[in-house]
């Protein structure tokens, strides 16, 4: 059973950031990932693989597999996209600014795809299933070229909307 939700953007994405892209590959090609043996209950977050998109955007495919009983695994892969605010995208430059303001220099979509008692002999099937999945359905609505402009205003009339919803 595949289960997906999103979260809002964190600190975490900072880190990211200083993070080495892999080399060239195939699309499940990674960076060497955790044994099997070395999964367990603790938070590991782990970059699989970057996608440039010809829109400008990268999307970053993060595993953070954890151990949850014996020899049962949630895979949990995590999609990041970072879209810059640009002037364009915005009638005026107010409203520019206040959505730079709220937002920074970035809207992030951010979105976490699992699947609960995987075995350990499943893991990287489960893990090439769920990207594969994410490719074949996701991708061409993120490379597309009206995509930033429409992610970021969207992030904004929210974020603007629940600050005016806010007390005081």
């Amino acid at each position: 059973m595949l289960m997906s939700h999103s979260t809002t953007p964190g600190p975490a994405g900072q880190l990211r950031k200083a993070i080495a892209t892999p080399g060239p590959g195939r699309l499940f090609d990674a960076l060497p990932l955790l044994s099997i043996s070395g999964l367990d209950s603790k938070h590991m977050e782990t970059l699989i693989k970057k996608i440039p998109l010809k829109n400008g955007l990268i999307i970053s495919i993060y595993d953070h597999t954890v151990r949850y009983y014996g020899d049962f695994y949630l895979v949990k892969i995590e999609i990041v996209c970072e879209i810059p605010l640009r002037r364009e995208y915005f009638e005026n430059e107010n409203e520019y600014d206040q959505a730079w303001r709220i937002l920074g220099e970035n809207a992030c979509y951010r979105r976490f795809m699992e699947q609960m008692g995987v075995p350990s002999t499943g893991i990287e099937r489960a893990r090439e299933i769920i990207i594969k999945n994410f490719v074949d359905h996701s991708l061409p609505y993120f490379s597309s070229e009206n995509f930033p402009g429409k992610f970021v205003l969207s992030q904004y009339r929210k974020a603007r909307n629940k600050l005016n919803r806010l007390p005081g």
